[in-house]
């Protein structure tokens, strides 16, 4: 039986990060999906917008140009959504890794709990896997990381007013959360090929421009930070336990990782 099409949309601006990860992964070789490559815009909300009309599919997959999807992810996929629609048919994002807020020490504290079926490079060349740690899928979670979002066209569309190229993500998550639409971390494992970097003030300027669009909603976990009102003012956390946790498990399974370069 032949499976559904699927619409890649990729922001490019560097081809030979696009050419060694996306290009060179099987789903994009096979030839049997669209792939839809943005070139020469800033604003990656509207370069995804603008390939919306583009679309010949239901389900579109915005993906980050250092995304590599290794041999059997599109047998993964299919697999993972049709365990998301058998509970969920009016689902509202998919992605590879997400957060939840978590209660800690007796309620006492706010953290979050990374979930997700994935390796990345961010942190210094750190691997964060969920493959090899048992976890049923699909996971519920409050907002999914940026480098895989996948939709269904109907509910696409992003938020260009957001700055910088950050939370972009996020910002679909919680809108589709206010239309009573769920976000869901799958298993379908891919490599994140990512360039460590420390957030500068853009990012913040992006943080508080969401704290003051979800003051109804906080606090929000990203995989970035939590985001918190202290006194009527934005207040952002990190969660070291839980990075520290995360990291402590992908140390342990560092050796079992596959796929990260054909």
């Amino acid at each position: 039986m032949q499976r559904e099409k699927l619409t890649f949309i990729v922001p490019v601006n560097k081809d030979d990060v696009l050419a060694r990860n996306v290009l060179a992964s099987q789903v994009y070789r096979d030839g049997q999906h669209q792939f839809v490559l943005q070139r020469g815009y800033t604003n990656v909300a509207k370069a995804y917008n603008d390939a919306i009309p583009l679309a010949h599919t239901r389900i579109l997959v915005f993906c980050h140009q250092d995304v590599y999807f290794p041999p059997g992810w599109e047998k993964d996929f299919f697999r993972a959504l049709a365990e998301v629609e058998a509970v969920d048919p009016g689902w509202g994002v998919l992605g590879a890794a997400g957060v939840r807020l978590k209660r800690r020490f007796w309620g006492l504290s706010t953290g979050v709990e990374f979930v997700g079926n994935f390796s990345t490079n961010v942190a210094g060349g750190a691997h964060i896997i969920d493959h090899y740690w048992p976890r049923r899928y699909p996971q519920r979670v409050d907002t999914l990381d940026e480098f895989l979002l996948v939709v269904k066209r109907v509910n696409a569309g992003f938020d260009e007013a957001v700055p910088n190229n950050h939370f972009y993500g996020a910002d679909l998550c919680l809108r589709c959360a206010q239309q009573g639409l769920k976000s869901y971390a799958i298993s379908a494992y891919v490599h994140h090929d990512s360039a460590s970097k420390w957030v500068k003030s853009d990012f913040y300027e992006s943080a508080a421009h969401m704290y003051a669009k979800y003051r109804g909603q906080l606090p929000i976990a990203t995989t970035c930070v939590i985001i918190h009102d202290k006194d009527g003012r934005p207040r952002y956390a990190t969660d070291w336990l839980g990075l520290m946790t995360l990291t402590l498990r992908s140390l342990v399974h560092f050796p079992k990782r596959r796929g990260a370069r054909p």
